[in-house]
């Protein structure tokens, strides 16, 4: 109910991330449905920020989503998130964590991949460093302190 499905015209009337973007980064922390499942389901019920998977400045901006124990049961709940894992984020789905600049290093690595013909999401590329096609916690982990390191840096004048 709190994580819309869609786009919101209105961004400031969100009260958590979308669910495209919740999903997204669910996938990439947990690839294998079963596991993404009981993190959920764990997660919902006994959330904190040690084992929030989103980046940190979702957690800054929304904080701990409160706790659901009460609110839907844990049965109830695997089968929404199985839902959730079959269905998001849409196919057209494309993030927003890279903002709406990218780094030169960034850029000519994605030139480079298309050059090549490797794989078109030049994102997953990019956090799949060892190209196995899968993305694993620490490649994810890695990935976002980067990110985080570059986002700090945007906006700070010399």
């Amino acid at each position: 109910m709190c994580h819309s499905k869609s786009m919101p015209k209105d961004m400031s009337t969100i009260i958590a991330p979308p669910l495209n973007g919740v999903m997204r980064h669910l996938k990439m922390t947990y690839p294998n449905k079963k596991d993404a499942v009981a993190f959920v389901v764990d997660y919902v019920q006994n959330p904190s920020k040690a084992k929030a998977i989103c980046m940190p400045q979702k957690l800054k901006h929304f904080g701990v989503m409160p706790s659901q124990k009460g609110n839907i049961t844990p049965a109830e709940l695997e089968k929404v998130v199985r839902w959730m894992f079959d269905n998001y984020p849409t196919a057209n789905f494309r993030g927003h964590g890279m903002g709406m600049q990218r780094s030169k290093k960034m850029q000519k690595s994605t030139k480079m991949q298309s050059a090549m013909g490797m794989r078109s999401s030049s994102m997953f590329a990019m956090i799949d460093t060892n190209g196995d096609g899968k993305i694993t916690k620490d490649e994810f982990y890695t990935f976002q302190k980067s990110r985080m390191a570059q986002i700090g840096g945007m906006g700070q004048s010399k």
